[in-house]
C-alpha cells in the first residue's frame, strides 16, 4: 500500500509578527528554529538535484535516514529524479480556511501525527511550532489564509533497487530468513520508506486571529465567510475580503512562509501588508523555489531479497499514533478554552465555584497533554509498542459568553468614582454635552440603555439615555469639536457618530471597555475618553471627549467599566 505524506521540507522561514491595529503596540518577532542538517540539505542544490538519491525515512518520526537505495543500472548507481510529466505548469491555489479546532490548523497545515512525533521527540518543524502557537477560544475567530505555488513534481526513475551493502541485512545466513538483529540494523540505517518524489515552489500562510465579544459578535464575523471555506483568486479579493472582518476589530497576525528570499519574507504586522505578501509570492517563489513537500513510499514496493519481512509494526504504530494526536488535539484545545475564562472572567458567564472548577480542569488537562505528548514521543522513537495511554476524565464544560449588558452607567477607569453624568449646553454649543463627575449618591447617575447600532451596521452599538431618551452622539464640527453630547441622531451621518464599537479596554486591564467611533469619520479612530483639555464652560466637570493621538497617554482615561443596572 502506498503512503503519501505531504510535508514542508526544506529550510523554512518562519516568520512570527503579532499585530495589534487601532494604534495599539506593534510587536515583530523573527523566530529562527533549527532543523536537523539532513533535513536542511533537501532545500540545497536545487539545479544538479544531486541530493535526492531515495533517502531513507523514518514515517513515525518524520525524520530522514541513510542512503538504502539505488539507481538502475549495474552497481550502485545515485538515484536521479525525472520530471514527472508536465501537469499543467506551475499551479498557484490561493485560500481562507475558518478553524474551529487544532485538528482544524493541522490538517490545512498538512501536518500529521508524525510531525507531531518529530517535533515532541527532535524538535525543529518550524511549521509544526507554528501551528503549535495557534490558541483558539470562544472570543477569538481564526482563519487561515494560505498561497501555494507548485511546480511539477521530480521523480524516482523506474528500476531503483536496494544497495549492495544493504541487501545482506535483508537476506539472512544460508538461505535462513533475516534475523531481528538485522532487521532492526536495517531499520536503523534506512528507515521505513524511501523518499519517492518530491514538489519544488513554497507555501505562505498568515494565521489571522479576529478578538470578539459575545457569541452574537463572533457568528457575525463568521458570516462573512461564504460557508467554512472561501477560495479568492488574487490578494485585491483577499483584501477586500479581509478588510470587511478585520476593520472593525482587534486582530492578532502570525505568519509561515517557505519559498521566497529578501524583502519578500520580512513579516507583516498588519493584513494589508498580507495581501502585499501574497501579491508578491509567486514571482517570489518562481524567482528562488524550495522543496516543500515529498512522497514517502514503503520499501515494500521494491523487490525484496526475502519475501518474509513485514513492516507492519510500522503501519500499527502509525494508526495509534493518529487515535493519540485526535486526542492531543482536542486536549490543547480544551485548554486553550480554560486558559481564556480565567484569562477573561467578565466575559463568560460564571457561578460561584466556576473559576475553581476550571482552574482544577486546567490542570487535568495540562497533566493529560503531558501524558499525550510522553506517549506520542515514545511511538516516535520505538515503533514497536507503541499505545494510547489512559488520561484523566473531565466533566467541566467551558462557560457560554454574557451577553451584553443592556442597561448599565459608565465610569471611568482612570477615575472609578467619576461617573458620566447629563450636563446643560456648554457656551457656544447647541444641545445638552455630557460631562463626569465623582458621585456620591447612584440614584444621580446616568443610566444608558445599550441598544442596537443606530445606522445598522453589524457589531456596532448605541448608548440612549433613560433621562433625556437621546444618544450618546460625537460632536465633530466647531465650536465643540470632538466633545460628546446627548442628541436625537437623524440623518446617516449623525446615526454613524452615535454608534460604537466595543473593545477590550486599551489598557489591557481585566475588567474594562474602550468604546471606538463607528466608521472613520476623520479617517482617525476615534475613543470615548475623559477630556485631557480645558473645559469650554463655566462649570468645574470635565466633559466627555473623543481622542485619536498619543495614545499610550490616553489609554486609561479611554478605558471604562460598564456597571449593569
Amino acid at each position: 500500500m502506498n503512503t503519501f505524506i505531504l510535508k514542508g521540507r526544506a529550510l523554512p522561514l518562519l516568520l512570527l509578527s503579532a499585530c495589534g491595529n487601532f494604534q495599539t503596540p506593534t510587536v515583530t518577532d523573527t523566530l529562527e528554529t533549527p532543523v536537523p542538517e539532513a533535513v536542511g540539505e533537501l532545500s540545497q542544490n536545487l539545479d544538479t538535484q544531486g541530493f535526492f538519491e531515495a533517502r531513507g525515512y523514518f514515517q513515525n518520526n518524520d525524520t530522514v535516514a541513510g542512503d538504502c537505495v539505488a539507481g538502475p543500472g549495474a552497481g550502485d548507481p545515485a538515484v536521479v529524479p525525472v520530471q514527472a510529466p508536465n501537469a499543467g505548469g506551475q499551479q498557484v491555489v490561493f485560500s481562507l480556511a475558518l478553524l474551529e479546532s487544532s485538528a482544524d490548523v493541522h490538517s490545512r497545515l498538512s501536518l500529521d501525527a508524525s510531525a507531531s512525533a518529530k517535533f515532541l521527540v527532535a524538535g525543529g518543524d518550524a511549521k509544526f511550532q507554528f501551528a503549535e502557537a495557534t490558541g483558539l477560544s470562544e472570543t477569538k475567530v481564526t482563519l487561515l489564509a494560505a498561497v501555494s505555488v507548485r511546480n511539477n513534481a521530480w521523480t524516482v526513475p523506474p528500476g531503483i533497487k536496494f544497495r549492495t551493502d544493504v541487501v545482506p541485512m535483508l537476506t539472512g545466513v544460508a538461505g535462513a530468513a533475516p534475523t531481528d538483529a538485522q532487521l532492526q540494523r536495517f531499520r536503523q540505517r534506512c528507515g521505513d520508506g524511501f523518499l519517492h518524489s518530491y514538489v519544488t515552489g513554497g507555501e505562505y500562510y498568515a494565521m489571522i486571529q479576529v478578538e470578539t465579544q459575545t457569541k452574537a459578535e463572533t457568528e457575525s464575523i463568521k458570516a462573512h465567510i461564504a460557508g467554512n471555506y472561501l477560495t479568492f483568486s488574487a490578494s485585491a479579493d483577499f483584501e477586500k475580503t479581509m478588510s470587511k472582518i478585520v476593520s472593525t476589530s482587534k486582530t492578532l497576525v502570525r505568519t509561515y512562509q517557505i519559498g521566497g528570499e529578501g524583502t519578500t519574507t520580512s513579516p507583516c504586522s498588519d493584513v494589508q501588508c498580507v495581501a502585499k505578501r501574497i501579491d508578491e509570492f509567486t514571482t517570489a517563489v518562481t524567482a528562488k523555489p524550495v522543496v516543500f513537500a515529498t512522497e514517502v513510499k514503503p520499501y515494500s514496493l521494491l523487490k525484496m531479497p526475502k519475501d518474509g519481512t513485514k513492516l507492519i509494526d510500522i503501519s500499527t504504530a502509525r494508526d495509534q499514533m493518529e487515535l493519540i494526536n485526535r486526542q492531543r488535539d482536542s486536549t490543547r484545545d480544551l485548554i486553550s478554552r480554560f486558559g481564556d475564562v480565567l484569562d477573561n472572567p467578565s466575559t463568560y458567564v460564571l457561578g460561584a465555584n466556576t473559576l475553581a472548577s476550571i482552574g482544577t480542569a486546567l490542570n487535568t488537562a495540562n497533566d493529560n497533554l503531558n501524558t499525550l505528548n510522553t506517549a506520542l514521543r515514545s511511538c516516535g522513537r520505538t515503533p514497536t509498542g507503541c499505545k494510547v495511554p489512559a488520561i484523566k476524565s473531565i466533566a467541566v464544560t467551558v462557560p457560554g459568553l454574557k451577553p451584553m449588558p443592556t442597561r448599565v452607567a459608565l465610569r471611568s477607569y482612570a477615575k472609578p468614582s467619576s461617573y458620566i453624568l447629563d450636563a446643560g449646553s456648554l457656551s457656544d454649543c447647541d444641545n445638552p454635552f455630557l460631562r463626569i463627575s465623582a458621585v456620591e449618591n447612584p440614584d444621580s447617575l446616568e443610566p444608558f440603555r445599550i441598544v442596537p447600532g443606530l445606522n445598522g451596521a453589524p457589531r456596532t452599538f448605541s448608548f440612549q439615555s433613560e433621562i433625556a431618551q437621546k444618544h450618546m452622539s460625537v460632536r465633530l464640527e466647531s465650536p465643540c469639536v470632538r466633545r460628546v453630547k446627548l442628541t436625537v441622531p437623524r440623518s446617516e451621518v449623525e446615526k454613524n457618530r452615535a454608534s460604537f464599537y466595543r473593545e477590550r479596554g486599551l489598557n489591557g486591564r481585566p475588567n474594562t471597555w474602550s468604546f471606538r467611533l463607528y466608521g472613520n469619520p476623520s479617517g482617525e479612530e476615534l475613543y470615548l475618553t475623559r477630556s485631557r483639555v480645558s473645559p469650554i464652560s463655566v462649570t468645574a466637570h470635565p466633559e466627555l471627549s473623543v481622542a485619536d493621538e498619543d495614545m499610550d497617554a490616553f489609554k486609561n482615561d479611554a478605558s471604562w467599566y460598564m456597571d449593569e443596572l
